[in-house]
C-alpha cells in the first residue's frame, strides 16, 4: 500500500485503507484493516476520526491509549498548519451559522456537541467535538473550552450539537450548559454567540428564538 501511495498519491484511496496505512505505524503486528474499518464506521469519515477526542477513539476495539493520542495529535498538527493559513468560512450571520452545522451534521450518525472558536471577523479559526452517549451524558471540558479559546486568542465561541434521531429544540441541559461556558468566558471577554441544535435537515438557533436573552452579545 505505502509503495501505491509513493507512485499514486492518497487519490486512489478509500478513506479507511488511508487510515489503515497510518495505523500500520502506529499499531505494529496488528491487522489495522479490522481497526481502519471500525473507526470509519463508528465516526463517518477520515476527518471526523482526526477530530476526535482521544477518550472516544480509545473506545473502538483495538485502538490503545498512544495510537489515540498519536491520531489526535496528527490531526490537531493538521489543524495548526491550517490555522496558519487564510481561512474562508465566515460564520457572520445567523441564517449562515445554520446552514454551516446543518451541513456538518449531516454525514454524523452519533451525537455530539462542538465548539466553534472564531476570531474578531467571525473567520472560524479552531473547533473540537465531544460525544454524548446514549444516556445523554456528555464529557464537555469548559476548561479545555476556555484554554484553547485563549491559545488561538477567540473573539467568540459557537456551541453546536446534533440530534441524530431526535427533534431539533433547546432542553434545560443545553441552556445549562451554554450559561455555564458564557459564565466562564465573559471572565476573559470572549462571549458566546449561539447555541445550535440540528436534526437532519433543520436547525434551531437559541439566539433567534429567544432563549436567555440576557448572555447574547
Amino acid at each position: 500500500m505505502m509503495q501505491k501511495y509513493l507512485k499514486n498519491g492518497l487519490g486512489v484511496f478509500e478513506e479507511h485503507e488511508i487510515l489503515e496505512m497510518l495505523l500500520f505505524y502506529l499499531l505494529p503486528r496488528v491487522n489495522t484493516n479490522d481497526i481502519a474499518h471500525a473507526l470509519i464506521n463508528k465516526f463517518g469519515s477520515l476527518a471526523n476520526v482526526m477530530e476526535s477526542s482521544v477518550d472516544i477513539l480509545e473506545s473502538v476495539k483495538g485502538m490503545g491509549s498512544n495510537s489515540a493520542a498519536a491520531l489526535r495529535l496528527i490531526g490537531d498538527i493538521y489543524k495548526y498548519i491550517n490555522y496558519k493559513r487564510p481561512v474562508d468560512v465566515f460564520l457572520d450571520s445567523i441564517d449562515t451559522i445554520l446552514n454551516f452545522c446543518i451541513e456538518r451534521y449531516r454525514n454524523i450518525p452519533y451525537e455530539c456537541i462542538t465548539y466553534y472558536l472564531m476570531d474578531i471577523s467571525n473567520r472560524l479559526i479552531y473547533k473540537e467535538d465531544f460525544e454524548i452517549n446514549s444516556f445523554g451524558a456528555v464529557s464537555f471540558n469548559y476548561h479545555q473550552v476556555v484554554k484553547q479559546a485563549i491559545l488561538f486568542d477567540a473573539h467568540s465561541v459557537l456551541l453546536a450539537h446534533n440530534h441524530p434521531l431526535g427533534h431539533a429544540f433547546a432542553s434545560n441541559t443545553d441552556a445549562a450548559v451554554t450559561r455555564s461556558l458564557n459564565s466562564l468566558l465573559t471572565v476573559i471577554n470572549i462571549s458566546v454567540v449561539d447555541h445550535i441544535i440540528v436534526s437532519g435537515e433543520y436547525g434551531y438557533s437559541m439566539r433567534q428564538t429567544g432563549e436567555m436573552p440576557d448572555i447574547w452579545y
